[in-house]
């Protein structure tokens, strides 16, 4: 499983509050991303309505920027809470952009180096 904030798309949990209303995530517990209300649909139809559809794929609304990061299939252009602009739309770049280039760029030589151990290791057990 991966974080939701390092997911290409926004989908596999809700929130139910307390009367009912579902809402396609913790940072969007808003009147207008709510999906509906268990006490008038059941949650697998919740699942499969299209709001809920819509909400996951506003996560792919990248700049150019994001698109051509050698990043991008890490990240995905992070959590939409922490992308929004100055008109509220969720398009922007993520306001931890560079932190996450910091991160992938100091991890990954690492990475790629316990991958290849792993990799020996088994090839040496067979």
């Amino acid at each position: 499983p991966t974080l939701c904030v390092f997911s290409p798309v926004c989908q596999g949990y809700v929130v139910v509050e307390h009367d009912g209303s579902v809402y396609p995530c913790d940072f969007f517990v808003r009147k207008d991303t709510c999906l509906g209300n268990l006490m008038e649909k059941p949650l697998d139809e919740l699942f499969r309505s299209s709001a809920y559809r819509d909400f996951g794929k506003r996560k792919s609304a990248l700049p150019d920027e994001c698109r051509a990061c050698q990043w991008l299939s890490f990240c995905w252009g992070g959590c939409q809470k922490d992308r929004v602009d100055g008109r509220g739309r969720t398009s922007a770049r993520t306001f931890f952009c560079s932190s996450y280039r910091q991160l992938f760029s100091h991890a990954m030589p690492r990475l790629k180096s316990l991958a290849e151990e792993i990799q020996a290791t088994k090839l040496n057990c067979r």
